[in-house]
């Protein structure tokens, strides 16, 4: 399951020659920026081609999201409230669909007898 992360957006689509501060440069009417991240492979460095913004007020997400299919660098953002994802120990309950039975135990599969 996933969680909305208050006050940052996902923005996709981010041309890969582009600098964090650019996206600032573009999403600053929204309000104040506290971090812009654009992510990279950990393993080459090549831009992946997104990125996040955290803002300082949590009401300028909603201005950030109204920049959704905005161009920047020619290319259409497509900008979402970020999600967050839940560890599966956070959310596997007794009874709950997604333990669906298994032990947390081990991390194998056991064989069907």
């Amino acid at each position: 399951a996933e969680a909305v992360e208050a006050g940052s957006v996902y923005v996709g689509n981010v041309d890969w020659s582009s600098t964090a501060d650019e996206l600032c440069r573009h999403f600053a009417k929204c309000g104040p920026i506290e971090r812009c991240t654009i992510a990279v492979n950990k393993n080459t460095g090549q831009p992946m081609g997104y990125a996040y913004l955290q803002f300082r007020r949590e009401e300028s997400v909603v201005e950030a999201l109204a920049l959704n299919d905005s161009l920047f660098r020619g290319r259409q953002l497509k900008v979402s409230p970020k999600r967050v994802t839940l560890p599966q120990y956070l959310l596997a309950g007794a009874g709950s669909p997604s333990s669906r039975g298994r032990s947390m135990g081990s991390p194998y599969r056991r064989a069907a007898s």
